[in-house]
Parts: structure tokens; sequence; C-alpha cells
């Protein structure tokens, strides 16, 4: 299927920042090589954050839905991605 397929792509949205599924964020050595030092957790509710020696975390516990309002997180999650 196509998610399946999108599962395993760590995506570039631009030079310093990607996006990526569950099964990126457990792979600590294609984070490493992409040069990751902070990952935004958008799954919180079910995903940890897996290597937290390793990468500078914020876990937001949202959950994939038309009426989940996430205005209210962009000054803190903008300030977090400019770290």
């Amino acid at each position: 299927t196509k998610i399946a397929r999108c599962d395993k792509i760590c995506s570039p949205i631009t030079n310093s920042l990607f996006l990526g599924s569950d099964t990126i964020a457990k792979d600590s050595n294609l984070l490493k090589r992409q040069g990751i030092t902070h990952v935004l957790n958008c799954a919180g509710t079910i995903c940890d954050n897996y290597y937290p020696n390793e990468f500078t975390y914020k876990k937001l516990h949202l959950f994939d839905g038309s009426k989940e309002d996430i205005a209210c997180l962009f000054y803190d999650v903008l300030e977090f991605l400019d770290d």
C-alpha cells in the first residue's frame, strides 16, 4: 500500500527539517546520518521518544483528527525548531 511505502521514507522538507514515521524515529543510525539532532514527536500518545540520550525531543500528544486544534502549539513548536 501507499502508506506502507511511505513508512520507511525520511522526507526532507527543508535542508534541516525532515518528516518521518514511527519506523524512521526508531532508526537512530538513519537519524544521525541525516544530521538530525531534534525530534518533534507529534504522536506522543502512541510513539515513544526512543533515544532520549541521543536526541533532543519535544513530545506532543496529538490525535489525528479534524477537530484537533493545534494553533495553540505553534509558538512552542517554532521555538523548539529554532533551537
